[in-house]
């Protein structure tokens, strides 16, 4: 359960512009992911990726036996093929978003630590959830689709520092999916 009254929210932008660079797969600026949604009329769509954003808050994972609840960062990842404004996509766009559950402990000031974050289902109700993945969401047309409960995928970043976030996503759920 989120504990409110310690959520601290941090917005980083990372533009992958002439600056900055978010890579995926190792990529440099203009990385690519392929998208997949039945529900959004989209088949293996590429969207060449032109804005990157992440933010960070801190969850509380299910209370153990003994009733502590463990906290640590999570961490949304906002990829665009162009500008996002308060979450969404420009008109005509594609937004993907995923969550990566940090480290037991992690802050909310930090980075995603580089390594792998298996997909799970729903950190929030497990015991001591940390490192794994735990959310994908696509907005286009206006419309959502999103799965909290993966059949499989993980995340690996590979590189996270203030030039920005590197790495690979492969997440799905049914026809649901975005790897890049």
């Amino acid at each position: 359960m989120l504990d409110v009254s310690r959520v601290a929210r941090v917005w980083v932008v990372v533009w992958l512009a002439l600056g900055s660079v978010i890579g995926l797969g190792g990529c440099s600026s203009g990385a690519e992911i392929t998208v997949s949604s039945s529900k959004l009329a989209l088949e293996n769509q590429r969207v060449a990726v032109q804005t990157g954003e992440f933010s960070s808050y801190i969850y509380s994972a299910a209370p153990d036996a003994a009733g502590k609840s463990k906290q640590s960062a999570m961490f949304s990842i906002y990829l665009s093929d162009g500008p996002i404004a308060k979450n969404e996509p420009a008109e005509g766009k594609t937004l993907v978003v995923f969550a990566i559950a940090g480290a037991e402990g992690s802050q909310s000031d930090e980075r995603p630590a580089t390594g792998s974050y298996e997909a799970e289902p729903d950190p929030f109700k497990k015991k001591g959830s940390f490192n794994k993945a735990s959310r994908l969401e696509i907005k286009h047309g206006g419309k959502t689709a999103d799965a909290s409960e993966f059949e499989s995928g993980k995340v690996e970043i590979t590189k996270s520092d203030a030039n920005g976030i590197e790495g690979t996503v492969d997440l799905k759920k049914g026809d649901l999916a975005v790897k890049g």
